[in-house]
């Protein structure tokens, strides 16, 4: 099976010849002259996307599902769509009286999928699963893979708490939430006690674990006079939890302490919790003005964080030497903000871009397999995404379309700038969410308005025209699908020097004879790339680590890339840089790998280059998988060194 990249978009868009896609199929849903709104994205690991968001109205159709609303006040949904545009089903979350806004959804590795949201007076899934409260109160929703609910759950506090994200473990199942509140909270949904308290604060942050039956494991909260909020959360494929929010005042994650920079506006923080809840590290980034943290998402040992940043003077706590800017001159604006950490808590590095006078905010941020990363937002004005580069080719200019626009851009893992396209016509545009899937699947959804005066959309979406019709004046949401050309073999074997080495790179999806370029980082003494075959060949006279991006581009004028880490080695991997025996054979259904070291973790590749395994190796470790040949890395989580084998399973 050949791996595929889509960009699935909720966009309507002008872009940039020279890096095209090619164009799937779209969809769009919405009521006209009423808002509908798309609020965030899940997949699951058949590659099925999941879209929740908020509509007002007493009906609507998404795919050839109708739902229904209460028509009078503001209700929530959630969509699941087929890589092939078939809907599985459309579901309303309603009240009927108070209003329902869903923030979050999630899935896990069965396909069940969760979303999470606040609710006023009462709500319901369907006849049987309804929940009440005299208060503002938030609610956690489970589905079946065919959109059968399972059970709603929520709170009944009289305090107002809310919730604002949700993420799975995909090992267990279990799944952890985000919010903020005030007072005492019985975190408990299923009827038990465990009250958390908020002391000094007037509104404290909190963290809570959850079996997939809503049991509750554990739940944290911040200390300190302060005020904090979690806005983002996400969990490694370790079982790792990452949480990102805003604080004010001083506050407390076990024993680190953060000060926000003023007293007139909120800073942000980003803090990882083990898997049992203990408090591993916390950061601050923290500014003289309102910068907000409105994205994130973690793969491998990448942590990734975007909003938008109106500081001159924005330092994360333990990189104070770095000091990140806004672009704006007025004063009144905001520039777009990505900044990259490991898992282990160290600032790698940040991006910034935007207009001098008008505002660019990143909204959705998702990691690809390669560890590339894709965000996309709402952006004003003229800009460059790439400013310093004396290609032309490579600055890509950001050009107004129409007043509010939607930008889409990839960044390399380390912040080098691959695609930046921008997104308009005389609609107003604005992308809120994404995500990728293990076959590269990449889904992005955007909101569409005529508010400034727009009434059809004849664009050309990455090269391809095509046109999405508005519904009405107000916000629709539109979903389209593209394909990209992606590379195999994901993971490069390790290089010896001194020793003739050959590995062909295969652009995939590409239509003809594609051509290849080292478009970012420098090859090892002795080794070259031929442009037109993707040989990568030759003997290298060095050793070292050597991160590289090389771009595909095919008959039609469509370009994509692969990220690799050239690792050339006198030794055998891993064994030479921890002196520990690391063993891979395949055997009867499964392959085995043997360590003596916690620090690892294992990916296990098909032939076509699909991720098939990525786990913690825990020692003496076995993966079932089908008969075939398998690429399998081990990688050391501290150093990043890796070493590479071949198992086949018969």
């Amino acid at each position: 099976m050949k791996t595929r990249l889509f960009l699935f978009t909720v966009l309507v868009m002008n872009c940039l010849t020279g890096f095209s896609q090619k164009y799937l199929w779209s969809s769009q849903f919405g009521i006209a002259d009423v808002e509908t709104s798309a609020k965030s994205m899940a997949i699951d690991a058949d590659n099925n996307v999941y879209l929740t968001g908020c509509f007002t109205g007493a009906e609507m159709t998404i795919g050839d599902k109708e739902i229904t609303g209460t028509s009078t006040v503001m209700d929530a949904y959630i969509a699941k769509f087929t890589p092939n545009k078939q809907c599985v089903f459309a579901s309303s979350i309603k009240s009927t009286s108070g209003s329902v806004v869903i923030q979050s959804v999630a899935t896990d590795a069965s396909g069940n999928s969760y979303v999470v949201g606040n609710f006023e007076s009462d709500a319901q899934i369907s006849e049987t699963f309804k929940i009440e409260s005299d208060y503002k109160d938030f609610l956690i929703a489970k589905y079946d893979a065919t959109g059968n609910p399972v059970w709603l759950k929520g709170t009944d506090s009289g305090i107002e708490p809310v919730i604002k994200s949700i993420a799975v473990n995909q090992n267990d199942g279990s799944f952890v939430i985000t919010g903020a509140f005030t007072g005492n909270l019985n975190m408990d949904i299923n009827g038990g006690n465990s009250e958390i308290s908020s002391g000094d604060s007037e509104l404290a942050f909190f963290i809570a674990k959850y079996d997939s039956n809503a049991n509750l494991i554990w739940t944290k909260t911040m200390s300190g006079s302060g005020t904090g909020t979690g806005n983002l959360i996400s969990v490694d494929e370790e079982g790792g939890i990452y949480a990102a929010g805003t604080f004010s005042g001083t506050i407390q994650f076990g024993t680190q302490s953060m000060t926000a920079a003023s007293v007139e506006n909120t800073d942000n923080f980003l803090v990882k919790y083990s898997a049992d809840g203990n408090m591993i590290w916390a950061r601050s980034l923290t500014g003289s003005k309102l910068d907000d943290i409105n994205a994130m998402d973690v793969a491998g040992n990448q942590v990734v964080i975007g909003g938008v940043i109106r500081s001159e003077d924005l330092v994360v706590d333990n990189a104070p030497e770095v000091t990140m800017k806004t672009l704006d001159t007025s004063g009144s604006w905001n520039s777009m903000l990505i900044v990259s950490f490991d898992t282990n808590g160290n600032y790698q590095w940040n991006y910034i871009a935007g207009s001098i006078t008008q505002p660019t905010d990143v909204k959705t941020i998702a990691i690809d397999k390669d560890g590339s990363i894709w965000n996309a937002g709402t952006s004003f004005g003229t800009y460059y995404f790439n400013p310093d580069t004396e290609d032309e080719a490579r600055q890509f200019p950001s050009k107004a379309k129409g007043g509010q626009d939607m930008y889409l851009m990839k960044l390399s893992s380390k912040g080098e700038v691959l695609i930046g396209h921008r997104v308009g016509d005389a609609t107003r545009e604005g992308a809120m969410a994404m995500a990728v899937g293990n076959e590269g699947l990449l889904y992005v959804a955007d909101m569409i308005s005529t508010r400034s005066g727009g009434t059809a959309s004849p664009v050309n979406l990455f090269g391809d025209p095509i046109t999405i019709p508005t519904i009405g004046s107000n916000y629709s949401v539109a979903l389209l699908c593209y394909q990209q050309i992606y590379a195999t073999p994901a993971v490069l074997p390790v290089i010896k020097p001194g020793t003739a080495f050959s590995q062909i790179i295969n652009a995939e999806n590409a239509n003809g004879d594609a051509e290849f370029t080292l478009y970012y980082g420098t090859l090892p003494e002795g080794l070259n790339l031929n442009p037109a075959t993707g040989e990568l060949s030759g003997t290298s006279t060095t050793t070292g680590i050597y991160p590289i991006v090389i771009s595909m581009k095919d008959a039609d004028g469509n370009v994509g890339f692969a990220e690799y880490t050239l690792t050339v080695s006198t030794g055998t991997g891993l064994k030479d840089y921890q002196q520990e025996a690391i063993r891979v054979w395949g055997d009867h259904g499964a392959i085995e790998v043997s360590t003596s070291t916690s620090n690892c973790r294992v990916m296990i590749f098909d032939l076509s280059g699909r991720l098939v395994i990525q786990n913690r190796l825990k020692g003496n470790d076995r993966y079932t998988v089908d008969n075939g040949i398998y690429t399998v890395v081990v990688e050391d989580s501290i150093s990043g060194k890796k070493s590479v084998h071949k198992a086949s399973v018969y």
